[in-house]
């Protein structure tokens, strides 16, 4: 039960993480970011029908207008395995999203902590 809980909620602060960002103004000083390097892809990528839902889903919100866009880059082992940009980083001025457009995030430490401290707590190094 412990383990669905913890699942849970790691899904849940997912959902609050995707929800929470709204994109990037112009104009606005953002400290410097080192960028992804998507030059140097590895050899391993998501599969096809993964790649098709992710686009679907963005697509899906992007015309329901629920959101402007998504940027999405998922690694492993340090690799980027796939880097898609969909949708409008500035609607009025026609900007498309891409994998260098910088969002401001909400208060996203809250929910990283909570995670952590549950992690440590089921591996008893916190009690």
């Amino acid at each position: 039960m412990k383990k669905y809980f913890i699942g849970l909620l790691l899904i849940l602060a997912s959902c609050f993480a995707v929800f929470s960002i709204s994109y990037a103004k112009p104009g606005v000083n953002l400290p410097s970011i080192p960028s992804a390097n998507l030059n140097n892809p590895s050899s391993e990528r998501l599969s096809w029908i993964s790649r098709a839902a992710l686009d679907f889903y963005f697509d899906l919100n992007i015309w329901r207008k629920a959101d402007a866009g998504y940027v999405a880059i998922f690694a492993k082992d340090g690799n980027v395995i796939h880097a898609t940009a969909k949708g409008m980083a500035d609607i009025d001025n026609s900007i498309a999203m891409s994998t260098e457009t910088r969002f401001r995030i909400a208060s996203m430490t809250k929910p990283i902590t909570v995670i952590a401290t549950l992690i440590l707590i089921e591996e008893g190094k916190l009690n």
